[in-house]
């Protein structure tokens, strides 16, 4: 009974950190309850399963708690009179960077496999701009309007996020599609080639639109 609720928790764990890694093409709101939801089922996780006691420490484990350190370093600051208004915000900019620490020190579970979150990163990205094209501005009005770049533009910074992330996700997506083709080419079912083919052609024709980063006018 105790194996079948540790291995439901891993796949919850598991749904959570893809739901965030899909969510985060989008601004913060949309990643706020998939990034609580990991970390809770992480902690949950890290109690059932008592990871601390397959702790080793190794000089991976070292990087991870420098990053822990600079987490502490608020603290520190707050000591020399930090206002709390701004030690309140730092503490929570910097929250992600302790939980990535704390599970890089004790680990994922089992159930996690690299190709997950690429593929999450690649299907993310079609879905963004197809949620873009298709439904928020519709594909006859952004075949026939002349200055579609500047719409598209407009609606993505309404719906989803601003340039610098959304090429961030969509230049990452683009490394995910390499990676997984240089190294497993024999392997890859033949539609999922055509696939990651189709989507290296869509995110390069997205990054030509002449003002499709431009999120700002200059008068």
């Amino acid at each position: 009974m105790k194996e079948k609720f540790i291995s439901a928790l891993n796949y919850f764990n598991l749904f959570w950190v893809l739901v965030l890694t899909a969510s985060s093409i989008y601004c913060f709101e949309f990643q706020r309850i998939p990034f609580f939801m990991f970390f809770i089922s992480y902690f949950i996780e890290f109690i059932v399963e008592r990871k601390w006691e397959n702790f080793r420490f190794d000089r991976k484990k070292f990087y991870y708690c420098v990053l822990g350190l600079f987490f502490l370093l608020a603290f520190f600051y707050h000591s020399f009179s930090t206002p709390e208004k701004y030690f309140g915000s730092l503490i929570t900019r910097r929250l992600a960077i302790f939980g990535f620490a704390f599970i890089g020190i004790f680990g994922l579970n089992k159930r996690y496999k690299l190709s997950y979150l690429l593929n999450t990163f690649i299907i993310s990205s079609i879905f963004a701009i197809f949620y873009l094209v298709f439904y928020r501005i519709g594909i006859v009005e952004f075949l026939s309007n002349p200055n579609r770049s500047e719409l598209f533009s407009n609606e993505r910074i309404i719906y989803v996020n601003n340039h610098m992330e959304f090429n961030l996700f969509l230049n990452t997506s683009l490394v995910c599609i390499w990676y997984l083709l240089t190294k497993s080419w024999t392997r890859i079912h033949w539609l999922k080639k055509i696939f990651y083919i189709v989507a290296i052609l869509i995110f390069p024709i997205y990054s030509l639109f002449p003002k499709a980063g431009v999120d700002f006018k200059l008068e």
